[in-house]
């Protein structure tokens, strides 16, 4: 034996060993700091939800066949088949059983469906498990303390404005909507729009009730040119508000043109009253010139 390296390899034990109990060594470490809200948002892929609470107001309805009802919210519906559009996936993990909660299913199309589980966060991470998922890329929506375990084990957890307090304090987001009264449309408009989704969702329904073009100057020209006439005819049957709410309608596309020998009224009200007052003394139109020529003849007569 050498005694000159094991004098060497005592000397890197007694330092290692006096960093290991250095007060540096064991002082606690900084943590990483906690991610906020749009971070949480961010990562999710996954939304897992209750039922009872939460896509309805919680309610249980029988009636006389002992056949249950829910009811469930028409928005939330809209929210999920945007998520689903968005390529994510959407569940549910209840600890009732219902037929109704399977027709609803259907119609949304939700994939991932558990009923009648007592122990959700096994159920939770046997999905993740068949997902390959992280418990971070998923958001829970609960309502009750079955939801508790649940709700801290992920990274975004989040309860309904009407949960218990248990699992409002806990959870990261509270709604401001009640459970079955878009709750859940609300949570997923905020995950989309942390993701910056939610806009190119909308756009094919913002392309549909989109406003017409406006018309083209010639066309609101032609329009003003007959405004009068039709001022006329409303002044006549007596509704002079109608006529003179149509009149400002056309005042606004662009301003009258006055004609010589007639000065131009300075409102619409004004235009109104003086034409049902030519009619009444039997001044001819300012638009008889306008008319047919056996219309016309027939006047003069």
């Amino acid at each position: 034996m050498n005694p000159k390296k094991d004098e060497v390899r005592d000397t890197r034990n007694e330092r290692r060993g006096n960093a290991a109990t250095s007060p540096e060594f064991l002082a606690p470490q900084p943590l990483a700091p906690p991610m906020n809200l749009a971070e949480r948002c961010r990562t999710v892929q996954l939304i897992l939800a209750d039922v009872d609470g939460v896509l309805t107001d919680g309610g249980i309805v029988f009636n006389n066949q002992g056949i249950e009802t829910k009811r469930f919210h028409v928005r939330d519906g809209m929210g999920i088949r945007l998520w689903q559009k968005a390529g994510y996936r959407f569940g549910l993990i209840t600890q009732r059983s219902s037929n109704i909660v399977k027709t609803r299913v259907a119609e949304l199309g939700i994939e991932i469906i558990r009923q009648g589980i007592d122990d959700k966060l096994a159920a939770m991470r046997a999905i993740l498990a068949e997902l390959r998922l992280t418990p971070t890329q998923v958001c829970a929506i609960g309502d009750d303390l079955a939801d508790l375990p649940v709700v801290r084990a992920v990274g975004l957890g989040v309860a309904v404005a009407d949960a218990c307090a248990e699992l409002r304090q806990t959870a990261h987001y509270v709604t401001t909507l009640p459970g079955g009264s878009g709750a859940v449309r609300e949570t997923i408009e905020l995950i989309l729009k942390a993701q910056s989704r939610w806009e190119d969702l909308i756009q094919m329904y913002g392309r549909r009730i989109a406003l017409p073009h406006a018309p083209h100057p010639s066309h609101r020209r032609k329009f003003c040119d007959r405004h009068d006439r039709l001022l006329g005819v409303c002044a006549v049957g007596g509704t002079l508000d109608r006529a003179a709410r149509q009149s400002e309608q056309c005042a606004g596309d662009h301003p009258r043109r006055s004609r010589p020998g007639r000065p131009v009224a300075r409102t619409a009200t004004e235009a109104a009253s003086r034409t049902l007052s030519a009619r009444r003394v039997g001044i001819a139109e300012p638009h008889d010139s306008r008319k047919r020529p056996c219309e016309a003849a027939a006047a003069v007569a």
